[in-house]
């Protein structure tokens, strides 16, 4: 078995936090014996990476792509997330036959599903239950997910709707980017997706927001997250957020 840690940029990577997150995300390759690559390219048919929209469907290279077929589970992370070199092994996650693993949205709001439904209506899905309390329904966000080999071999065979079909279907970008869409093939074709408590995918909009301290704090307790996905402003943030969280030689609580 030969599981793979996979970071995807296209674009100008100096000076950016993409070092932080990739450093952070390599490092936990080699902790869970995993291989890692980080490619600033993508192979899907189609796409044309001068528009910023396809560049968001680079994921689905770990479908349609061959390089990957060697693989069998590859947990694919943006290039916003900072790894906790505390981390817990997310493929110690998967359970035999399941085709997905990650996190949902914990902070949608009502709007945001039935705007997405209405997407998904167009192409014949709709939206599923969550499993998890407090959440109506299952979204999971694709900044931390996990395919299996079985799952990404589904989705080659058994998702019916051409991405740029889906990208099309809307003027309103963020519905139908690469998120959408993978969620809404998911429901359509009722696949196995097991769904990760928040600490798996824990969104920080603030490097000085207050709920850092009560997260380090939490974590001298024994409660930790796993993988912070940062929704920055700036490399500064970025810069700012590592130090307080002793990311690099030193540990990202």
């Amino acid at each position: 078995m030969v599981d793979l840690v996979y970071q995807c940029y296209i674009g100008d990577i100096s000076n950016k936090w993409i070092h932080y997150s990739s450093q952070s995300a390599e490092s936990y390759a080699d902790r869970t014996g995993s291989e890692y690559i980080f490619r600033r390219y993508m192979t899907l048919k189609g796409s044309n990476v001068s528009r910023k929209l396809d560049r968001y469907f680079n994921i689905l290279d770990l479908i349609y792509d061959p390089e990957f077929e060697k693989f069998d589970n590859i947990l694919y992370l943006d290039t916003d997330i900072l790894v906790n070199p505390m981390a817990g092994n997310i493929f110690d996650q998967v359970v035999p036959g399941v085709d997905v693993v990650a996190a949902s949205e914990y902070s949608y709001k009502p709007n945001e599903y039935s705007e997405n439904e209405e997407v998904f209506k167009k192409h014949g899905s709709y939206l599923v239950p969550s499993k998890m309390k407090d959440i109506p329904y299952r979204f999971v966000n694709t900044g931390v997910i996990v395919f299996t080999k079985k799952g990404r071999m589904r989705a080659r065979s058994e998702w019916d709707v051409d991405w740029k079909d889906f990208r099309d279907s809307s003027n309103k970008g963020i519905l139908v980017a690469d998120q959408p869409y993978i969620n809404a093939m998911l429901n359509k074709h009722n696949f196995d997706v097991l769904e990760l408590d928040e600490e798996w995918n824990y969104s920080i909009d603030n490097p000085n927001d207050p709920v850092i301290d009560r997260i380090i704090e939490a974590a001298g307790k024994g409660h930790k997250v796993n993988f912070y996905h940062c929704h920055f402003e700036s490399l500064e943030d970025f810069k700012n957020f590592s130090k307080k969280m002793k990311i690099g030689d030193l540990h990202l609580i």
